[in-house]
């Protein structure tokens, strides 16, 4: 039995690898003829084809021709119902203590600084619209000069052996990119004389250019169990081997995300394959209806009796001179029947409702009398509830991207004298977070999405929202009709309103982490406060926090009493007869004002 390629030798892996993906790739020739179609049918372009040399080259349909592009209303429909869903990545520990869940927090942070940093919101768009087209779309993560790059790959540069995909499971992965040879041979000087004679993929067309490319392929092979060494990772060109190594990771590095999966193989269905028949059916009742509206016409009956001896006729009109008493009849004959424009519009409309979509989405309207943010919620969760299994799956995608993104920041921190450092908002600053300080181990914590957005996108709705944000939380209310113009912004105003619950979380945070230690004030909410660090000093001890920490606890609990009762007068004397006394300051002042804080911590025991 042959070898597979990646059980071949270092000298031959190059020449193997290459020659199994073109095997697939002529065995795959009707999945591109399959997608070259679907791209044609959303940009209404017959381009020739999906290569390099092919895919701006277009044969120019007819100029007078009639087209309504259903697909391509449906696809840019969807897109602004999935794609504008940005997912967060949370972490969450198990099981884990104050510092494990402060690192959890912050790692929270730091993927979301990558995400950022890689730019990932902005190509996860065009995976999304990939998807809808051809079924599926992805990005392929990996580092370069110790840092993380993403590249998007388009759908026809990735193959999957059909047999090994059939349970949408393979455990090997092929990726072709077309890529510079002055840039490879920068890159691996020792490779120059191979890269030299390296070639592009046949595609059947020689085209002269002053771009000089070659085909450059990835291919990974999994292990077979957790710790084994038969998993392999190539990059190569058909005759030189740029990268060869042990590949010991349980995924690929390339994430796919997938439209409609198909129930067998790895592949999946995307919105033109879904409408392909229907839109056919326009584009055929289309051009039927112009080949009869341009003969139409007004036509002249006469009797032979009439004698026409004379036509003079224009673009408009025509003038017809006879002799007798038999004038000619004008009549004006229906072009075409009104079933045609019935059925056309009832296909149109079908193909909407075969994709879950709405015609009043893609035309950006809303239902006539839907004002209310409750009555908008509704209505988009009834529109959006079609699109339940594709939103899941579109967060799925993001987690996986978060997963890459730790692996790598993981791999380049583990490197002697390196360090992986990302810039994340927390809060109302930019502070760079380093990988060492979050590194958590992957059964320590799990991830869920963290969604985003908050108000309507209609002012009916965002008022609406805006009122019932200031009714459940009565702070607010000052700044209700504020929020509706951005001023000032809702996030500030939730941090000014949770500043009394920060400020004690901050105090706990600095009491575990060892930090500067924070006495109560009388400007505080004391009572709250009281109440946070009773509950954090109970969790402290049911974590075996140390014994210092825990009466560092202590002391500030009996300071933040010793404050409510300084700062609680007793209760006047009921006097017999006669109006009671006011109090000589403010209520709740005690005489000569609240004393310092070291005077207070010198009275408690």
């Amino acid at each position: 039995m042959d070898q597979h390629w990646w059980q071949k030798p270092k000298g031959t892996i190059a020449e193997s690898t290459f020659e199994t993906f073109r095997r697939i790739r002529n065995d795959q020739a009707y999945r591109r003829e399959d997608l070259l179609r679907h791209v044609r049918l959303y940009s209404n372009k017959y381009i020739q084809g999906l290569s390099a040399s092919l895919y701006a080259r277009e044969n120019p349909l007819p100029a007078n021709r009639l087209t309504l592009n259903v697909v391509q209303a449906v696809v840019d429909t969807a897109h602004s119902l999935v794609a504008t869903n940005k997912p967060k990545a949370q972490f969450i520990t198990v099981g884990g203590d104050y510092k494990a869940l402060r690192k959890a927090e912050k790692l929270t942070s730091f993927v979301d600084g990558q995400f950022y940093q890689v730019g990932l919101y902005e190509l996860d768009a065009l995976v999304c619209k990939d998807a809808e087209i051809a079924g599926w779309g992805g990005l392929l993560f990996y580092e370069e000069d110790d840092d993380i790059k993403v590249d998007r790959f388009l759908p026809e540069e990735i193959e999957v052996e059909d047999l090994e995909g059939k349970y949408g499971k393979p455990r090997s992965l092929y990726m072709h990119k077309e890529v510079s040879r002055a840039y490879l041979m920068a890159r691996n000087p020792g490779l120059k004389s191979a890269l030299e004679s390296s070639t592009l993929l046949e595609d059947g067309f020689s085209l002269i250019t002053s771009s000089d490319m070659v085909s450059v392929l990835w291919a990974w092979h999994l292990p077979s169990r957790p710790g084994a060494n038969d998993g392999r990772q190539v990059i190569c060109t058909n005759n030189a081997r740029i990268f060869d190594d042990k590949w010991r990771e349980d995924s690929f590095p390339a994430v796919i995300w997938r439209w409609n999966p198909d129930q067998r193989g790895f592949w999946a269905q995307g919105l033109p394959e879904q409408l392909r028949g229907i839109q056919v059916e326009i584009n055929s009742i289309l051009m039927k209806i112009q080949r009869h509206m341009k003969k139409a016409s007004s036509k002249v009956f006469t009797q032979k009796a009439s004698q026409v001896v004379n036509r003079k006729r224009n673009e408009e009109w025509e003038e017809i001179s006879y002799v007798g008493d038999k004038p000619p009849v004008f009549a004006t004959i229906q072009a075409i029947a009104p079933q045609y424009f019935e059925q056309l519009d009832r296909l149109y409309r079908r193909a909407f409702e075969i994709t879950g979509v709405t015609q009043l989405a893609a035309e950006g309207l809303k239902p006539s009398g839907l004002d209310s943010a409750k009555a908008l919620r509704a209505y988009n969760d009834l529109q959006t509830r079609r699109f339940a299994a594709i939103g899941q799956g579109w967060e799925r995608f993001h987690l996986d991207c978060a997963k890459q993104l730790i692996k790598l920041a993981k791999r380049i921190s583990e490197r002697p004298e390196k360090s992986y450092k990302v810039k994340s908002e927390i809060g109302e600053r930019l502070v760079e977070i380093d990988w060492k300080d979050v590194a958590l181990e992957e059964d320590s914590y799990r991830m869920k999405v963290w969604p985003a957005g908050l108000l309507p996108d209609t002012p009916a709705g965002q008022y609406q929202a805006a009122q019932e944000i200031s009714m459940a939380f009565p702070q607010i209310q000052p700044y209700a009709l504020g929020l509706l113009t951005g001023i000032p912004d809702l996030k500030r105003i939730i941090q000014r309103v949770m500043a009394p619950m920060n400020i004690i979380e901050k105090i706990i945070q600095n009491i575990l982490e060892g930090e500067k230690y924070i006495q109560p004030q009388p400007y505080m909410d004391l009572q709250l406060c009281l109440q946070q660090m009773q509950l954090a000093y109970l969790e402290a001890v049911a974590g075996d926090v140390e014994e210092e920490k825990q009466g560092q606890m202590r002391l500030w609990m009996e300071q933040a009493e010793a404050l409510i009762q300084i700062a609680t007068p007793p209760a006047p004397a009921q006097m017999p007869g006669g109006p009671q006394p006011l109090p000589a300051g403010p209520p709740g002042m005690p005489p000569g004002g609240l004393p310092a804080p070291e005077q207070l911590a010198a009275t408690i025991p």
